[in-house]
């Protein structure tokens, strides 16, 4: 800072002079014309106030420094003068600086499946939360913006940029609700810490821990957001791999600008929903096990469990009793699975589930009269129904699961029609149920696999 000198330059003109390097620089001109107008030119910024981002703030010359002179003359040549202080009626108004900011195409999108690493944002007193899902400690997400999520205009003016901190960014909280739950439901509230924005639990088994942490570079606006607990998501089961944000107005960039004499000037800009956190939502591939249901039309027979609805389960003519005439439980799952919860861990209760499904109706499979079998799903049980003959709309079969522990049961409650060989061998290519095959050669009824010879009774009955 210079203070400046006032040197008369004739009797109309005062100069504001300032010295560097022992050479005058012109800082302003004050002149007066033979009508009495005053003109000044301001030729070099000057500096207001020291401190004071007062955006209109003004200086005036000290009292008593310069004078306006009138002096009338009449026709004898007698004299009289009048003077005011023209400092207090000179005033040099700042060039304040100003800023305004829109959103950028900047984004900070973070994703639960990972990498995680360690952390390096400081959440103060703040412990971080080590979400028990995933392995290891320190984030387990984070993501780190190329630029500023905001893009500034500034105009410093004439008093130009501060020689260091000219534009600073940082962050603020505007509403403490952020709008986010981590896995188990509880709320996250925004808290600043030493300009970092900190997502601590409120209740649950994390209460008090920061679920994630947000710092801006206040040289660049570079955003960097580490996430130390698995969020929720939503509650719905075809969108494993949603994303959430900060609800809006929670969470704003600040850019603030300093000029040459400490003015300064802000803009303030929400950026909630540029800031994302994508569901590590879960994945299950499943093989084929080793374990089958292989049902046996030679028996035992036994009372039908499986519910087929309103499907009647039909009653074999040829096997005494009612029932079904052969059944099969596979002792383990016919699939084995490998899983994977995500940083949401598995579900508090039925986390894996068994179910079936009919890819194609179309069994292959018939019964004695050749009468077409076609599959239907009925609540969670697939009944093979005849499709004509004289047990048309009647079950065959039926085969169920558990739920929980994907152990399959079929059962065989067809009818038999004898005249011409059995179709029901067979594999379905879910469920891996086998139905023994058996034939009629000659006039003996025989099982593909070698059982004993049972004599064939004739066009009205088959042997069990």
């Amino acid at each position: 800072m210079h203070l400046f000198k006032l040197v008369q330059n004739g009797p109309s003109e005062v100069d504001g002079v300032i010295t560097i390097n022992n050479q005058d620089i012109q800082v302003f001109k004050l002149t007066v014309d033979a009508t009495g107008h005053v003109t000044f030119d301001l030729e070099h910024a000057a500096r207001e106030f020291d401190h004071i981002p007062n955006l209109l703030e003004g200086i005036s010359p000290k009292a008593g420094l310069v004078s306006l002179i009138a002096t009338v003359t009449d026709s004898f040549g007698t004299t009289a003068s009048a003077s005011i202080d023209l400092g207090p009626q000179i005033t040099i108004h700042d060039d304040a600086p100003s800023v305004t900011a829109v959103a950028s195409d900047e984004a900070a999108a973070l994703d639960e499946s990972g990498p995680g690493g360690a952390a390096t944002i400081d959440t103060g007193v703040i412990v971080k939360g080590d979400d028990p899902d995933v392995a290891g400690s320190g984030y387990i997400s984070h993501a780190v913006t190329a630029n500023s999520l905001v893009t500034p205009t500034i105009m410093f003016g004439a008093d130009g940029p501060a020689a260091a901190g000219s534009t600073v960014y940082g962050l603020s909280v505007t509403n403490a609700v952020s709008g986010l739950f981590v896995t188990d439901g509880s709320a996250i509230n925004l808290q600043l810490v030493n300009g970092v924005v900190v997502g601590v639990v409120s209740g649950g088994a994390f209460n008090g821990q920061a679920a994630f942490a947000v710092s801006i570079n206040g040289a660049t606006g570079v955003v960097t957001v580490e996430q130390y607990l698995s969020l929720h998501q939503d509650g719905l089961s075809n969108t494993p791999n949603d994303s959430v944000s900060l609800a809006q107005n929670s969470l704003a960039v600040t850019v603030t600008v300093t000029d040459g004499d400490s003015d300064q000037a802000q803009s303030v800009n929400d950026v909630s929903r540029r800031i994302t956190f994508a569901d590590d939502g879960p994945s299950v591939t499943a093989v084929a096990s080793t374990a089958q249901d292989v049902l046996d039309e030679s028996g035992p027979s036994g009372a039908a469990t499986i519910n087929t609805g309103v499907i009647v389960k039909g009653d074999d003519p040829d096997v005494a009793g009612s029932g079904y005439i052969s059944h099969a439980a596979s002792a383990d799952s016919l699939v084995t699975p490998t899983i994977a919860f995500g940083a949401d861990g598995p579900a508090t209760s039925a986390s894996t589930a068994y179910g079936l499904s009919v890819d194609n109706p179309v069994s292959g499979l018939f019964v004695t009269d050749g009468s077409a079998i076609n599959l239907q799903l009925v609540n969670g049980v697939v009944v093979g129904v005849v499709s004509g003959g004289a047990f048309n709309g009647q079950a065959a079969f039926a085969i169920s699961i558990s739920g929980s522990t994907g152990v399959g049961d079929g059962r065989t409650v067809s009818v038999a029609a004898p005249g011409q060989p059995e179709q029901h061998a067979g594999r379905f290519r879910a469920s891996q149920c086998q139905f023994a095959r058996r034939e009629c050669v000659g006039d003996r009824w025989r099982r593909r696999s070698g059982e004993r010879p049972h004599r064939c009774l004739g066009p009205d009955h088959l042997p069990r």
